[in-house]
């Protein structure tokens, strides 16, 4: 059902009618059904509440206690440093052990197998839900974060092993800052 109304929505944003003189703001599909822009934010709209219950019920199934921030990124701490670090803020850089999954339950990556990750908190090239979770964080400590599509690697995935419009599931443990 993911497949087919991403499939959906995919024929829709690159089956544009450019010949269209009704109106500039038709998109048309494969089916010549005409969506508007609003309507084609709609359908997004929809997607998106459709991935929260997804990754609200993988929390409910784990029995994790997780916070949802403005953004869309369900986050928790879960493991407290004994002596608290320094606070993760932006333009520092961070250093991280982790692993990352899918809602299914496949692991993708992990810093065991591919080794530490470090980068510059809001600015380098990671999933945007990466770099707002660290900022919950000191060094020391362990969280989790589920990242929706749009936070992490969007509609395309990674083209690697995250496949087009996945939620991401993060396990940090933040070892040092600079």
């Amino acid at each position: 059902m993911r497949s087919f109304i991403f499939l959906f929505i995919l024929s829709v944003i690159f089956s544009c009618n450019s010949n269209s003189k009704s109106s500039e703001n038709k998109l048309v599909n494969a089916d010549k059904k005409d969506f508007t822009k609003e309507e084609l934010m709609e359908i997004n709209r929809e997607r998106e509440l459709v991935e929260f219950k997804l990754i609200e019920k993988y929390i409910e199934r784990r029995g994790w206690k997780m916070e949802r921030s403005g953004s869309g990124l369900f986050y928790s701490v879960y493991d407290s440093a004994s002596t608290p670090g320094p606070q993760a803020t932006v333009k520092r850089v961070a250093t991280i052990e982790y692993v990352v999954s899918l809602l299914n339950g496949d692991t993708v990556y992990t810093s065991k197998e591919d080794g530490l990750k470090e980068f510059v908190i809001g600015m380098d090239h990671v999933e945007n839900g990466l770099h707002e979770g660290i900022t919950y964080m000191r060094v020391g400590d362990r969280a989790r974060f589920i990242i929706p599509p749009r936070l992490a690697h969007g509609l395309a995935g990674d083209r690697k092993k995250i496949p087009m419009h996945s939620s991401i599931v993060y396990d940090v443990k933040l070892v040092s800052l600079k």
